[in-house]
């Protein structure tokens, strides 16, 4: 929220501050000569500052009364330039983007506009205003700024997959597929085809769709691709092809892509929680390096942030160093001793490292802390079968409730070759993540070992369809054909 009054005005168009009014003399009238000399400075200087400051308005005041006194300053400074470089589209800017990266969203859209009336031939402001009024809903908006930014830079992938982006939004698909193809031009990139199988689905072209998003699920295996694959199969009347992509496309999350412009955002975050978020993002984005130089930063300011500390040791065995990974986690173990987080991280290193009594006492503890947590319960499990308890080990498992859990059950049956209580496990296992093509290929081994080798063969040739390794599955087919023929 803005910390000063602020509004525009409807009929300039410009915003009106009413908290800070630059100083003018007053304008006494004593004597005519004095009034005229004060109107000739006035006319020539501006009663109310320069000309960008009467163009566009003074710049926009937020976050100052940050706790963080980090991000209160760094706001601060890109203000003070701002204000004393009027004219200065970039300067405006600049501090629009500080607003931006660092959740100041109302001062950043009006930062972003005032930018562009002073430097309306950078590309950067439209384009970043678009991109922060579309997550806000505002996608027509979006679009007409959208518009201002690729006539400076048509040439910019990212803007022509967001304009796709938001036609979809707007159910205009027409309009959006031009918007995709005009990107593959550019580029041909997964995203570009996705977001064109999409419209055509929407238009009612599943044959196109399926076409289009079939290699491309050779290469690029996500599950969006395979929730419109899906779609795309079921529209044509092929049943199981469509159950089988469902089945990989079930956990599709939002599609992502490079936008350098956008990433370089980050440079203006500060304040410890901004740029926490900052390195969990390039740790996602495998720069684990990158990610240590912003952590290690920040555990001078605060040794004993859990968040960070927790990020700190992921960072550190993302790079191999597993000896300040392990220190870090039993720092936190020190400070947050009632910790799920921190005992069972530190449960799974002990376990790694081969020691199994530390490992247990600590899965315990985590266990103990938050019982509802199926990770817990499945280490427990793991643990415990490393030290060859294994009724123990599925009662842990059993507690689970999980995927997971029924599948280290049904493997412990396996293994004692009690093919009925293993087929059973793998049933609550496979009912609960269908698509874990691991688990089918095993379900089908055991109900080969059971005789039921009609249920296997189907069972086999689904886990293929979703995706098992080639060997496991011939593996598991020569077993196959081995009991069929009472070898």
């Amino acid at each position: 929220t803005l910390t000063l009054t602020s509004w525009i005005d409807q009929v300039s168009g410009t915003v009106v501050d009413h908290s800070i009014t630059p100083y003018a003399p007053p304008c006494k009238p004593s004597l005519y000569r004095q009034l005229l000399t004060f109107l000739i400075v006035a006319t020539m200087l501006g009663c109310t500052g320069d000309s960008g400051t009467q163009r566009v308005g003074l710049p926009v005041q937020a976050g100052f009364d940050s706790p963080d006194e980090e991000l209160a300053s760094f706001l601060k400074g890109m203000y003070k330039e701002a204000l004393e470089n009027p004219e200065s589209g970039v300067a405006r800017g600049r501090l629009g983007i500080a607003y931006d990266i660092n959740q100041q969203i109302e001062a950043a859209r009006l930062s972003y506009e005032q930018a562009e009336a002073l430097d309306p031939d950078e590309f950067l402001w439209p384009y970043y205003r678009s991109l922060l009024l579309a997550d806000r809903g505002e996608h027509e908006l979006a679009l007409e700024l959208l518009d201002r930014a690729q006539a400076l830079d048509p040439g910019y992938l990212p803007a022509w997959l967001w304009r796709g982006t938001y036609l979809n939004d707007l159910n205009r698909d027409e309009a959006a597929a031009t918007a995709f193809l005009q990107a593959i031009a550019l580029k041909d990139e997964p995203p570009a085809r996705i977001g064109l199988a999409r419209t055509l689905l929407r238009r009612g072209k599943p044959d196109d769709a399926v076409r289009l998003l079939e290699p491309l699920a050779e290469k690029f295996r996500h599950p969006l691709v395979y929730r419109l694959l899906g779609r795309g199969y079921r529209a044509l009347g092929k049943g199981a092809e469509a159950e089988i992509a469902l089945m990989l496309g079930r956990d599709a999350g939002p599609l992502v892509w490079d936008d350098e412009r956008k990433f370089a955002q980050w440079d203006y975050v500060r304040g410890f929680r901004g740029r926490l978020g900052y390195a969990k993002l390039l740790v996602d984005s495998h720069r684990a390096e990158d990610a240590l130089a912003v952590l290690e930063s920040l555990r001078e300011r605060d040794p004993n942030d859990e968040a960070l500390l927790h990020s700190l040791s992921v960072a550190y065995a993302e790079v191999g160093k597993v000896d300040e990974s392990f220190e870090v986690l039993m720092h936190a173990l020190e400070v947050y001793p009632g910790s799920f987080s921190s005992h069972f991280h530190i449960a799974h290193r002990y376990q790694i490292r081969g020691n199994v009594e530390l490992a247990l006492e600590h899965v315990e503890r985590a266990v103990e802390l938050s019982p509802d947590l199926s990770p817990g319960h499945e280490l427990m499990g793991e643990i415990l079968i490393g030290r060859g308890d294994y009724h123990a080990a599925m009662v842990a498992f059993d507690k689970a409730h999980s995927p997971k859990g029924y599948y280290y059950m049904a493997m412990v049956e396996g293994s004692r070759e009690d093919w009925p209580k293993a087929i059973a496990y793998f049933e609550k296992s496979v009912a609960l993540d269908p698509s874990d093509a691991k688990s089918l290929i095993y379900f089908g081994r055991s109900l080969a070992e059971d005789g039921r080798y009609q249920e296997s063969r189907t069972t086999l040739l689904k886990a293929q369809q979703l995706g098992a390794h080639p060997n496991d599955f011939a593996s598991a087919l020569r077993r196959l054909a081995e009991l069929e023929s009472g070898r």
